[in-house]
């Protein structure tokens, strides 16, 4: 009997590996990962696991060694991960003080984003500065973890920021743009939900200030719908998540 890491295998812990690093039957895992297993988590030899390709794939895995700068496996199977939604949603986030950031990629990872895209507007209090490489592999580490926490196999896109003639470019290679605005008073998220069957959804939430007028009408006549998300004032680390929480639900995608 396989002795798995904490008795059932819904419980069964999750690493990421390169799927360059896998043959038939066998694989394994070096780097931060190797150091999480080995230094941080102490596992041994014998315990089950999941391995996560970061494609949507996940396989079932035993360690077979835990050598000086890898742990190998033995892997039984390729099995296709059945919890990512089929709508794509990517978020547009105004670039937000603080740490804020961080709470949205994860929470929105956890919610089943596809991919989360910073970006400066007239009204953001926080601007990008130095280091901004190094901040986006820390979100996209942040957005790994979620992954594993909420048992979802593809890892989001997280991007560097990008500026306001961007957002317009990008927003318009969607099927659909839904612009949470703070002024919108009469259509709901809902409405524009159930009048449209896009799969791929565009979804722009402005930063603490929120957007100019002349933000708002330059995305909404580049084809965005303004939407309420209802009569409260939400901060922008709270709307992202919300509205998508609203997305994942109309489109049936909470189970």
């Amino acid at each position: 009997m396989v002795r798995g890491c904490r008795g059932t295998e819904s419980v069964m812990r999750r690493f990421f590996f390169n799927p360059a690093d896998i043959s038939t039957d066998s694989a394994f895992i070096s780097g931060d990962e190797y150091k999480h297993i080995v230094q941080v988590l102490r596992c041994q030899t014998g315990e089950s696991c999941l391995l996560l390709d970061g494609e949507g794939h996940e396989y079932p895995a035993v360690i077979n060694a835990i050598e000086k700068d890898r742990v190998t496996f033995d892997v039984s199977d390729k099995i296709r991960n059945t919890s990512e939604p089929a709508t794509r949603v990517t978020l547009y986030q105004g670039m937000p003080k603080s740490s804020k950031l961080d709470v949205i990629v994860q929470k929105c990872t956890e919610l089943g984003v596809s991919a989360v895209v910073p970006f400066i507007s007239e009204r953001c209090i926080k601007l990008p500065d130095k280091g901004t490489d190094k901040k986006t592999d820390r979100l996209i580490r942040i957005a790994k973890e979620a992954v594993k926490q909420s048992r979802r196999a593809l890892v989001p896109i997280v991007s560097t920021p990008i500026n306001f003639d961007e957002l317009l470019r990008r927003t318009a290679e969607h099927k659909l743009v839904i612009l949470c605005y703070e002024e919108e008073a009469a259509l709901s998220l809902k409405t524009v939900l159930t009048q449209n069957d896009a799969a791929d959804i565009a979804l722009v939430i402005g930063p603490e200030g929120g957007f100019s007028p002349e933000e708002a009408k330059a995305l909404i006549k580049n084809g965005a719908s303004a939407v309420t998300l209802g009569k409260r004032i939400l901060r922008t680390e709270t709307a992202g998540a919300a509205a998508l929480a609203m997305i994942m639900y109309e489109k049936d995608e909470c189970g």
